[in-house]
């Protein structure tokens, strides 16, 4: 009886958005929801335990990282060497690709602040003391360096790769919380502020503040609402790029054919 209680208790001491694999149970998985999808999913691969444990230690700097506000140059060195352990083991287990696209944005997150620290957290999606924090107000200089970032990046293979390749996969949690936010923020735009696009860049960041300060919780209710149309979206993008080639090339011959 004793026994049976103490397991019991065990089972119900596990925090909501924390996962067990093998022997070890996570405390920092709530900083990512992919991870808690993709290393639940695979809990029973060889070499899964060891590649968890090392995924909520990296978990664990970031955390200390959000805390202080933002990563010193000793934990981006930490998070880098962690980073690359991570990869090397996801490899051995077979799990690179899979692993590489979250852990990619939170290396990111470590060593450029992009996206925000504390970016992929779970324990704050459903209800958020502040909802404010969902939603940031892009300033002219902002606004700049993303355009020149954007730039940079779109004449890179690896971006062009990367693009491609997303195309052909579902986003992850966190991306379809961002895109639904994202879609949120435009249909509240749509309703208060139809005439947006033609603002200038002045009166646009005047409008965000106002949006910020106003409707930061109804955008974050409605991407509630948002996140089904955005998996459908994602599945629907999915299937069509694995299905471009060969429905080109059909209506190709089709039309010589005529």
């Amino acid at each position: 009886m004793k026994k049976f209680k103490s397991l019991f208790n065990e089972v119900n001491e596990q925090p909501e958005h924390e996962i067990t694999v093998g022997n070890y149970t996570t405390k920092f998985f709530y900083m990512c929801g992919s991870a808690q999808k993709v290393m639940s999913a695979n809990a029973d691969k060889e070499g899964a335990e060891e590649l968890t444990r090392m995924q909520d230690e990296f978990y664990k700097l970031e955390k200390e990282a959000m805390d202080n506000g933002e990563a010193t140059d000793e934990q981006k060195e930490q998070a880098r060497d962690l980073y690359n352990k991570i990869m090397s083991k996801a490899g051995e287990v077979g799990l690179a690709d899979e692993i590489d696209d979250y852990m990619k944005m939170h290396i990111d997150s470590m060593e450029k602040g992009d996206p925000k620290l504390g970016f992929g957290r779970t324990d704050t999606m459903d209800e958020s003391p502040n909802p404010a924090r969902k939603f940031r107000v892009v300033t002219r200089a902002m606004r700049r360096k993303i355009a020149m970032r954007m730039r940079r990046m779109a004449k890179s293979a690896t971006f062009k790769k990367k693009k491609e390749k997303s195309k052909r996969r579902i986003a992850s949690p966190e991306k379809i919380l961002m895109k639904a936010r994202k879609m949120a923020k435009q249909k509240i735009l749509k309703k208060r502020f139809p005439r947006y696009s033609e603002l200038g860049v002045n009166q646009k960041i005047k409008v965000d503040q106002i949006i910020q300060q106003r409707y930061s919780g109804g955008i974050a209710k409605l991407a509630k609402k948002l996140i089904k149309v955005v998996r459908r979206k994602e599945v629907e993008k999915v299937k069509k790029a694995r299905q471009g080639p060969e429905a080109v090339s059909y209506t190709h011959l089709r039309a010589h054919e005529t």
